[in-house]
């Protein structure tokens, strides 16, 4: 089980929603072990005009990496569903970039790794 943050601005956030988080997340889980924790944070605005006053942001630590999404609707729930949806996207691609690192070691070098230093005789 990932270890869940959970914050509300001006959005008190039920036990309901606690839930479905938690469910959703744990989706996350069967696509990536390595998930360290993830910070949540849902917020309202009622000064948006565009009717999309939701706000749901998260912060997924992995191995080496933060992976952040943001997403806003016209709900909670569809807040939160366009976010996790951003963030396992990115999910997705850190694991085909962490595979392609662990068949090909030397990706990890950087190009200018290769620039020989020129020789300099000791005086």
């Amino acid at each position: 089980m990932i270890k869940l943050i959970l914050q509300g601005t001006r959005y008190r956030v039920s036990e309901g929603i606690r839930g479905y988080l938690e469910t959703k997340l744990s989706a996350l889980t069967r696509l990536s072990n390595q998930i360290l924790d993830a910070r949540v944070e849902l917020a309202f605005d009622q000064t948006i005009k565009e009717g999309q006053p939701f706000r749901a942001e998260i912060n997924l630590r992995v191995p080496r990496e933060l992976l952040r999404a943001e997403a806003t609707g016209g709900s909670i729930l569809e807040a939160i569903d366009l976010m996790l949806e951003e963030v396992r996207r990115q999910l997705l691609a850190y694991q085909e970039k962490r595979r392609a690192l662990s068949k090909h070691p030397g990706l990890l070098l950087s190009p200018l790794s290769f620039i020989p230093t020129p020789y300099c005789p000791s005086l």
